[in-house]
């Protein structure tokens, strides 16, 4: 017998393709664990070594042989829980997915903050690169077989789709993310058949060389700008400091005319600033002042 134990928040019926390949050979019993799926919610406090021990109990009511333990993510803490609780319960675990992959980085083409210097992590811009990817022309599909290849040759393959395989249901590529050796070993471990964002006829949705050349170009534009507008202007962030020029015109006094203030007020009529209003002489807005 083989019991499959699902993870937290799920169901049996994420079983229902490995139900199929092994009901051939074994007599298989997905479980819902208290409080998912068909399962009643226990009136009493859950924990996992209650839900072991209503496992051990389900087992040894259908079969009094001890079964092939599956459990995935919240069930192979069960699993455990229970070899240690009812050993005679447990002929064999299996416990673990393949390990989850390393994020391996976005090109340079969708890292625009980081190598304009906005941002010290080699962040990159998601959002561009899945808007990129609406038109056909910037898209190519990859087999993993090729993709393999083209890794191996130094070719970088850029994901233009989140790519997110059930279970375990994390994405493992997000549009703009190079697509790694790494990566490609995990998809070929799973033994899934719902992933989101790869078609098996087709592979990965991939940009192209064109795309990816002309998006770099406009990224390293962009990088070379903001970096002689910081030559030109620089600021030092830890002092009081900066060579930009510093408006010294006196500020208005009185009442300015004929102003919006932004929200619909002031329109036609007088703005009166804080020195002007002898409710409030002097006022200041509220700020949280560093120390001196």
């Amino acid at each position: 017998m083989v019991a499959l134990l699902h993870g937290l928040g799920s169901s049996c019926r994420d079983w229902q393709f490995q139900e199929v390949a092994l009901e051939d050979r074994y007599r298989v019993v997905a479980v819902d664990l208290p409080g998912h799926g068909s399962s009643a919610q226990p009136r009493r406090t859950v924990t996992i070594e209650s839900m072991a021990d209503d496992v051990a109990a389900l087992l040894a009511e259908i079969d009094g042989e001890p079964a092939h333990v599956v459990g995935l993510s919240l069930g192979a803490c069960v699993a455990l829980r229970l070899a240690l609780q009812a050993p005679a319960r447990v002929r064999s675990l299996t416990l673990e997915q393949p390990p989850l992959p390393d994020f391996s980085s976005f090109h340079f083409a969708f890292r625009g903050r980081s190598v304009e210097g906005r941002a010290e992590t080699r962040d990159g811009d998601i959002r561009s690169a899945f808007f990129l990817s609406y038109d056909d022309e910037n898209c190519e599909y990859v087999g993993m077989d090729e993709a393999a290849r083209a890794i191996k040759a130094g070719r970088d393959l850029v994901s233009a789709l989140f790519v997110i395989p059930y279970p375990p249901g994390f994405p493992i590529l997000v549009p703009g993310q190079v697509i790694s050796a790494e990566i490609l070993q995990f998809m070929a471990a799973l033994d899934v058949r719902e992933i989101h964002g790869f078609r098996p006829e087709l592979g990965f949705r991939i940009f192209n060389d064109a795309a990816l050349a002309r998006v770099a170009e406009a990224t390293a534009a962009r990088a070379a700008l903001a970096v002689s507008g910081r030559a030109a202007f620089p600021i030092e962030r830890d002092s009081q400091t900066s060579s930009k020029p510093v408006d010294t015109t006196p500020a208005q006094q009185g009442p300015v005319r004929g102003v919006d203030d932004g929200v619909g007020r002031g329109v036609g009529g007088d703005v009166t600033t804080p020195q002007d209003d002898p409710r409030q002489p002097g006022l200041e807005p509220r700020r949280h002042q560093r120390p001196a």
